[in-house]
């Protein structure tokens, strides 16, 4: 019985987390936090403020925008949808 009752629990665990995998709330925090970190262990000495996030459905990507000090907008491309934790585009990377 207890067997049973462990199985159901695991059953409607796993369902509640791919329920939460695929809302755009979890999608949008995830690329946030991901492209945060990016940008803190990349570009440790530039001061970069988060403004905004925007789902692009054409490419199935996120798009998370941040200013620098001197206000200007920089925006890096986070994939997969599902779970936008990789950079795909940074716009800073051709200026090192």
């Amino acid at each position: 019985m207890q067997y049973k009752r462990f199985i159901l629990f695991s059953i409607v665990i796993m369902a509640l987390l791919i329920l939460l995998v695929n809302t755009s709330l979890f999608q949008e925090n995830a690329a946030k936090a991901a492209s945060h970190y990016y940008v803190r262990s990349h570009y440790a000495s530039s001061e970069f403020t988060f403004l905004k996030i925007i789902y692009d459905t054409d490419h199935g990507n996120y798009t998370v925008t941040y200013k620098d000090n001197m206000e200007q907008q920089f925006s890096f491309t986070m994939a997969p949808r599902y779970f936008p934790v990789f950079v795909r585009y940074d716009p800073l990377e051709s200026r090192l």
